[in-house]
């Protein structure tokens, strides 16, 4: 009875850890095809994969922020960035990404929302001591 048990509990571990395995995998892979994706500006492509990514892991700034980006410098959808920006806006802190004023601004500049963009635009001199992402 004992070797019973011992055998189920080792079956049920080993379960457990494939699964966290392969979903660390399917992470890892994800990445790389967005990486690969945004450094040949195949900004489609990364965004499909992002969205991806965020459903494993949504409200993570700098995730959220890099799908912004991929949908900002896409042809299509650039004002769904937008969308993205607001959110990592709302889920860092101010010090986070010292580009993020800026993008919100350019996007509300494209989408012809000039007080707003000003607005963030005027945000940018404040944080330029700051390190950058990029």
């Amino acid at each position: 009875m004992r070797k019973i048990y011992f055998l189920v509990i080792f079956v049920f571990t080993s379960t457990l850890l494939f699964a966290q395995n392969t979903e660390q995998k399917l992470k890892k892979d994800l990445y790389k095809k967005v990486n690969k994706h945004m450094y040949n500006e195949s900004y489609f492509d990364a965004q499909q994969n992002y969205l991806k990514i965020l459903e494993i892991a949504p409200n993570k700034d700098m995730r959220l922020f890099v799908t912004g980006l991929s949908y900002f410098f896409s042809s299509l959808n650039k004002n769904e960035s937008l969308t993205y920006f607001e959110m990592v806006k709302s889920v860092s802190r101010t010090d986070t990404l010292t580009e993020l004023d800026y993008y919100l601004g350019r996007g509300n500049q494209l989408t012809s929302n000039f007080e707003v963009a000003v607005q963030h635009y005027e945000n940018i001199p404040k944080q330029s001591n700051q390190k950058t992402v990029f």
